[in-house]
């Protein structure tokens, strides 16, 4: 009799085990999905990874869609109902102001703060490998940058 209450007992335990891992995936991403608009996705995503709206401020933002002609060197003019449509969408999901870093709005997000301090541990010489080239190159070693995800447990750094 108390072997059986031990299975039950055990049965009952992995359970909420699985629940908490299943409830914890996903409210860390396995089915977290970020905004989403299809020329934001098309338009970005040309040229490097649609980076989330959320990883940025308005701020931010509004100057990044600003300088589109000299786009980190390179013209990424669009045309004017492109422009629009993008700039509503990131403003509608920028970073809330309170997020903002207060004394500076930065423009890439590899010098916002939360940034640096998700990716402290990745030694500067890790950056200039053949395959990851720059800081910004998210999808070199985030596996789900496709699927709006960047899971810390899905990072493969290249070796």
């Amino acid at each position: 009799m108390k072997k059986n209450l031990v299975y039950v007992f055990l049965s009952i335990a992995l359970s909420f085990i699985a629940v908490g891992v299943h409830a914890d995936e996903s409210s860390h991403g396995a089915s977290r999905t970020r905004a989403n608009n299809v020329t934001w996705k098309a338009e970005c995503g040309s040229c490097h990874v649609a980076f989330p709206a959320e990883f940025l401020g308005p701020k931010s933002w509004t100057v990044i869609m600003t300088q589109l002609k000299t786009h980190y060197g390179v013209d990424a003019s669009l045309s004017p109902d492109q422009e629009k449509e993008i700039t509503q969408f990131l403003m509608s999901n920028a970073k809330g102001k309170r997020a903002q870093e207060a004394t500076k709005n930065p423009i890439r997000i590899t010098e916002t703060a939360w940034f640096i301090r998700k990716h402290d541990e990745v030694p500067a010489a890790k950056w200039k490998h053949p395959l990851i080239k720059t800081a910004s190159n998210c999808s070199a070693c985030h596996t789900d940058t496709d699927s709006g995800g960047y899971r810390e447990h899905l990072v493969k750094m290249p070796r």
